[in-house]
């Protein structure tokens, strides 16, 4: 089976009819062809969390994979991850992208902050959305100037395909500067 290669993922400025969430407001897509004909996609979008006390569209990020085998016309949720912010909070995409996988598949990855108000840190995680799990970076980013940011990494995050890994830090250092 060919490797995938990065010619073979583009952004979407839609999705296809029956993926999107209503009332969801789609902040990036991104399409890749698999190595064995199927597609892989990934949808980021900013939703409410039913009725919050002060309505605000970035309460909830929704990371949705879908995926679509070649001999069947339909797309299959494979994965879908959230994350909230409260109400003094909001939510920011960093920017999303896809690496290539050993055997033609994708690895997703999702960056993204939690801005707080106040003096309470920001929040910054990475998602990778992957065939068969996901994996996360995450940190924080006090506001104060003699603080120090963290990252932890989560087991998965560690055990990663060394490209993948090294993309994704590389993600979370484009953020810092």
């Amino acid at each position: 089976m060919p490797a995938a290669a990065a010619a073979d993922c583009r952004a979407t400025p839609h999705l296809p009819a029956g993926l999107h969430a209503e009332g969801a407001r789609l902040l990036g897509a991104l399409l890749c062809r698999q190595a064995d004909g199927g597609e892989a996609l990934l949808a980021a979008s900013l939703t409410t969390q039913g009725t919050p006390a002060t309505p605000d569209e970035r309460s909830r990020l929704v990371l949705e994979r879908f995926d679509r085998d070649p001999a069947d016309p339909r797309w299959r949720r494979s994965q879908t991850a959230q994350d909230f912010a409260g109400p003094l909070a909001s939510l920011e995409l960093l920017r999303v992208a896809a690496e290539p996988l050993p055997g033609g598949r994708w690895a997703f990855l999702a960056h993204y902050r939690i801005s707080r108000d106040g003096l309470d840190p920001d929040q910054r995680k990475l998602l990778v959305l992957l065939p068969d799990g996901k994996a996360a970076l995450r940190g924080l980013e006090p506001k104060e100037d003699e603080a120090l940011p963290s990252r932890n990494e989560d087991e998965r995050f560690r055990q990663l395909a060394p490209a993948v890994r090294e993309r994704a830090l590389a993600l979370w250092q484009e953020a810092e500067r």
